[in-house]
């Protein structure tokens, strides 16, 4: 059984980052989108985590959190630093979703959860009855938001209540190269 796992300090500027996170998910007649951008292994997941977690402690966010990244391996590290922070700063029980692959999620009365997703399941199960309530989530994050533009993921921010014009829950994106693929 892992204990705590002893995580160190943020720096000055992951605080400040953590900061603005917590103001964006905030509870708010309008609900806001944001872009964060970091280099590589200076800290975007781990950073928002935490944000995230202490917005869930202070009760300043509902469940679920939908965390979303396209491949696998993007979703298993978000699990594993949700994982982390919980251990060290959690203060209840946090049910952590696996919704990739053939996984499945049913909907909890858990007080605390988050679903991690890859775009290309929630492309498939969207529509589906027993996952409306998914598109309740408190706060949508999208993991590598620079590759998170075809036409599914489009059709899920859609569905989530996320379009052009229209925000219904706060959408943070992560990047670490938020110009690619743009021709600049």
């Amino acid at each position: 059984v892992l204990g705590p796992p002893q995580l160190p300090a943020l720096h000055a500027y992951q605080e400040r980052l953590s900061s603005l996170i917590q103001e964006l998910v905030r509870t708010s007649d309008t609900p806001q989108r944001a872009l964060l951008f970091l280099p590589t292994g200076a800290g975007k997941t781990r950073v928002t985590v935490q944000a995230l977690a202490e917005s869930l402690m202070k009760q300043e966010l509902d469940s679920p959190i939908l965390w979303i990244a396209q491949s696998d391996e993007l979703c298993e590290q978000a699990v594993q630093t949700w994982s982390t922070v919980w251990r060290e700063f959690g203060d209840q029980p946090l049910r952590i979703c696996r919704l990739w692959d053939t996984n499945q999620v049913g909907n909890s009365l858990e007080s605390h959860s988050v679903v991690v997703a890859t775009d290309a399941k929630l492309d498939r199960v969207r529509d589906q009855d027993e996952y409306d309530w998914l598109r309740r989530a408190s706060a949508v994050i999208i993991d590598e938001a620079h590759t998170a533009t075809g036409d599914g993921m489009t059709a899920t921010l859609k569905w989530l209540g996320i379009s052009g014009g229209k925000t219904e829950r706060p959408l943070l994106g992560l990047t670490a190269t938020p110009f690619k693929g743009t021709g600049s």
